[in-house]
């Protein structure tokens, strides 16, 4: 059996390898360049690490985590991004929940999808804290996703020296996270379901090696609340319970497996009272009449037109239906339709799904409209900055994977964190691949896995590997490929220079601001960088006009695109105004986004001459 986890491991590290290379000649060429060179030298860095003094790694230890912490701040402070989509669903109802207001009627959204209920209600805790101390949601939310970013990194190398034994393996964990894009991105600015979901990960990882390595009830107590705080936030952590069974039947000694199996499968079985109770304190009733069956994600994820991603499509669909058991009905019949159609294109389908959900060399763009606003220096260069940011990202990614793989290869099945580290990325994968719509963001939750299974001892071929190459050349070779990999990158063609997006979305029933007739709204957007279009989303049947106050106090008139009003033109850095007004006789619609107790753009909203400091509009400002 564990040849089999071995050989399924390696297959999936292998297609995942080969997913980061891309599919451009030249950018393959010069990734493939620096894996060659990063498997080359990979030994000899860790000799060199491994060899310096206590004194010498903590120093290196504390220095890069530090440095990553400086940057984080920078990050949160000079550039807020906008976020859209579920996470500020979840944010708006949770600041609603901290309020003392129950009402889950501002959208469908959470009688769609319950599960983001929960993670509301649970969200709703540090925000009513918050509350206390006089922070509003905004800064509760950044200080949490600062909070959980660094618990990410410091449990990752944690488990990574422990299992190491050997701090140079947390060394090289926190520079990883140090040079990679994401550890700023969808980590600190977004944190949504992937993070706590993945720090979960990371802490079972940790306080179930930390009770292998001598047992006490403290670290059972640990273990339990990782599984049940993540299953209640990704329900796809139930995988974890076959993960822990297969491990007790393939380690030899089962004996102090006992209370970890058990404290798992408890908490795994205390997930359903605990998140009845939560939605019961949120006031929280479901509504069949929305809600989607579960077999909805597996039947999307077997359509080859989006390679098994989210399909919109299938869920317009469904919700023509009346209701649940009628969607169920149609999803079970049409899902053996959808199978049976494949055939043979079956395996190429779940091929597709593995590459999709590996492929990291691109920081996911779901949930992050762009920055609200954003330093000049940065702006001058973003363009830059995003080819600089896909290369630390694909090659960060790749030499994880390859080296992951080289480690797989010669580990040892011996002991049962190497057990359950290999069997339950198998089945984490499995799942997603067999059973899910997969995104490249779900990819991000392999990363303690990863930095466990790179961390183990390995046998004696793999630290002998290397000593006989050349200690000169390959250090040129990874920076050949690695000046072929940044000259073929494309450079992004426009870059957002301020942008408020967030909305609770048409399609979940969010109903616009109604402006009454001879009433006004602006906003002042301050651009630190030259853009050459402004848009501000309109309702298609609102007749409200748009105009925008130059800096030099010149009105220039938003025209109707689509569901947008639009301007195009070179408008200098500086201090702009939109103005949406109501020149009719009749009251015009308008978007208009809320967040209670919150911030979603550097300048308030005014109605009226009345400021709202938790409203704004909708726009964007960018360049060609």
């Amino acid at each position: 059996m564990t040849k089999l986890v071995r050989a399924l491991l390696g297959l999936i590290l292998l297609m995942a390898t080969i997913a980061n290379l891309g599919t451009d000649l030249k950018q393959g060429c010069g990734a493939l360049l620096i894996v060659l060179a990063s498997l080359a030298l990979a030994p000899r860095v860790w000799r060199w690490l491994s060899g310096r003094s206590a004194t010498t790694k903590r120093k290196l230890y504390w220095g890069l985590f530090g440095l990553t912490v400086v940057i984080e701040l920078t990050v949160l402070l000079t550039m807020p991004t906008s976020v859209f989509h579920d996470p500020f669903r979840v944010r708006y109802q949770a600041s609603l929940l901290a309020s003392g207001h129950f009402d889950w009627g501002a959208s469908d959204y959470f009688y769609r999808y319950p599960n983001n209920a929960v993670n509301a209600v649970l969200l709703a805790g540090p925000l009513w804290g918050g509350h206390l101390v006089g922070f509003n949601d905004a800064i509760t939310i950044g200080a949490l996703g600062f909070v959980m970013t660094n618990a990410l990194i410091l449990a990752c190398a944690t488990l990574a020296r422990r299992l190491a034994k050997d701090q140079a393996a947390a060394i090289l964990v926190v520079a990883w996270f140090l040079i990679n894009p994401v550890t700023y991105t969808n980590f600190l600015q977004v944190p949504y379901s992937d993070l706590p979901s993945i720090l979960a990960v990371a802490g079972i990882l940790l306080a179930w090696q930390a009770h292998q390595e001598r047992p006490h009830w403290a670290k059972l107590l640990v273990l339990g609340g990782a599984v049940l705080a993540g299953q209640l936030i990704k329900p796809n952590l139930i995988v974890l319970a076959p993960a822990v069974l297969l491990t007790w039947c393939l380690v030899k000694s089962r004996r102090q497996l006992l209370a970890p199996v058990t404290t798992v499968l408890v908490a795994l079985a205390l997930t359903l009272p605990v998140k009845q109770a939560l939605l019961t304190v949120g006031h929280y009733q479901a509504n069949d009449r929305y809600r989607l069956p579960a077999t909805s994600w597996i039947y999307m994820s077997y359509f080859p037109a989006t390679g098994g991603q989210y399909n919109s499509q299938v869920v317009q669909q469904e919700e023509a239906l009346p209701n649940l058991v009628t969607r169920q009905q149609f999803v079970q019949s049409a899902l053996v339709n959808q199978v049976k159609e494949l055939g043979g294109g079956l395996f190429k389908q779940w091929a597709t799904k593995l590459v999709n959900l590996t492929d990291e060399r691109h920081v996911p763009i779901e949930y992050r409209a762009g920055p609200q606003r954003a330093p000049a220096g940065y702006l001058a260069h973003a363009k830059l900055a995003g080819v600089l940011q896909t290369f630390l990202l694909q090659v960060s990614w790749l030499t994880l994977f390859a080296l992951t793989l080289r480690q797989v290869i010669y580990l040892r099945f011996t002991s049962a964190i190497t057990v359950l580290l290999a069997v339950w990325t198998v089945g984490f994968v499995a799942f997603e691949v067999l059973l899910w719509e997969v995104e490249d963001r779900y990819g991000l939750a392999l990363l303690p896995f990863l930095f466990g299974l790179v961390s183990r001892p390995t046998a004696p071929p793999f630290n002998g590997a290397g000593v006989r190459l050349s200690w000169f050349w390959w250090p040129l070779v990874g920076i050949v490929g690695a000046l072929v990999l940044v000259t073929s990158l494309p450079k992004p063609n426009s870059i957002t220079v301020a942008t408020q997006q967030s909305s609770l979305s048409v399609q979940y029933g969010e109903r616009p601001y109604r402006l009454a007739p001879g009433a006004q709204l602006s906003q002042v957007v301050t651009l630190h960088h030259a853009a050459t279009r402004a848009q501000v989303w309109l309702p298609n049947k609102s007749r409200a006009t748009v105009t925008l106050l130059t800096p030099a106090g010149k009105r220039l008139a938003l025209h109707r695109r689509g569901g947008a009003v639009a301007y195009r033109g070179k408008l200098v850095a500086g201090t702009y105004r939109l103005v949406v007004a109501n020149l009719t006789t009749h009251a015009q619609p308008v978007w208009i986004t809320s967040w209670p107790h919150g911030r979603l753009a550097p300048h308030p909203l005014v109605i009226n001459r009345h400021t709202t400091g938790d409203r704004s509009l909708r726009y964007l400002f960018s360049t060609d």
